[in-house]
């Protein structure tokens, strides 16, 4: 290999996960109504900033994983 280093470039790859994707919009907007609902006016914008950070990161972990064949 004459001491290259092999370098490959990372492509984007969608696996079509829409079906997961509409349910994570659903459930975060369950978990939103349910802090509405619960909590008082204070903790309310925190939680579900909070909530919105959490599914983001899931999300991004789900578009970043590359599935192996």
């Amino acid at each position: 290999m004459d001491g290259k280093k092999v370098t490959r470039k990372r492509r984007f790859v969608f696996h079509g996960y829409f079906s997961l994707f509409l349910s994570l919009t659903i459930l975060t907007a369950g978990l939103i109504w349910i802090i509405y609902g619960d909590l008082p006016a204070q903790y309310y914008l925190p939680a579900s900033f909070g909530v919105i950070v959490v599914i983001g990161i899931v999300a991004f972990y789900i578009l970043d994983k590359k599935i192996q064949f």
